[in-house]
């Protein structure tokens, strides 16, 4: 059983998703990507984990730093989770391209390349938005790409962490 509940930011409505445990997902309301069938199919529920994200958002929006995240629970490939988890190390207010995680991805892994393109695609499938930052992705030429919450989100987003980041 999926449960659903809401959070108001000043960018917009986001969905909060959890399993009853942990949290398995954060989206805009209006996101391209959303699992239409599967938010339709979530109980609306009050939830510990539910409290905890909205604290963490609240914080967030309120520029706060270091504010331990709640328990999530990511679903998908080795890949896509590897990716993840180096979003999670982006630091409040600063940028990383595609590209630089790929060239991570690829010393992990001990290969020679890893397409920045393929990074995308994980990122495009990130489940728990600006928890898990992916708005601090940029390209390689300093612009703004590839957001499913909408480009204008994304700068709104990095414009409160300091960045005036407006190109796309």
């Amino acid at each position: 059983m999926y449960y659903i509940n809401k959070y108001l930011s000043p960018f917009g409505q986001l969905l909060l998703c959890s399993n009853g445990e942990a949290l398995i997902g954060v989206w805009w309301e209006n996101q391209r990507c959303l699992d239409l069938q599967m938010i339709n199919n979530c109980q609306t529920k009050v939830l510990p984990i539910f409290d905890k994200t909205c604290c963490w958002l609240d914080n967030y929006f309120q520029c706060k730093k270091n504010i331990q995240l709640p328990q999530m629970q990511l679903v998908g490939s080795e890949f896509r989770k590897m990716v993840w988890q180096i979003l999670q190390t982006i630091p409040y207010g600063s940028l990383t391209t595609y590209g630089e995680i790929a060239i991570q991805i690829a010393k992990i892994k001990n290969v020679p390349k890893i397409s920045a393109q393929a990074v995308g695609g994980a990122i495009a499938n990130n489940p728990i938005n600006i928890l898990i930052p992916c708005h601090r992705v940029i390209g390689s030429n300093g612009k703004l790409i590839g957001y499913g919450g909408g480009l204008e989100r994304k700068s709104q987003l990095l414009y409160m962490e300091k960045h005036t980041i407006s190109q796309y």
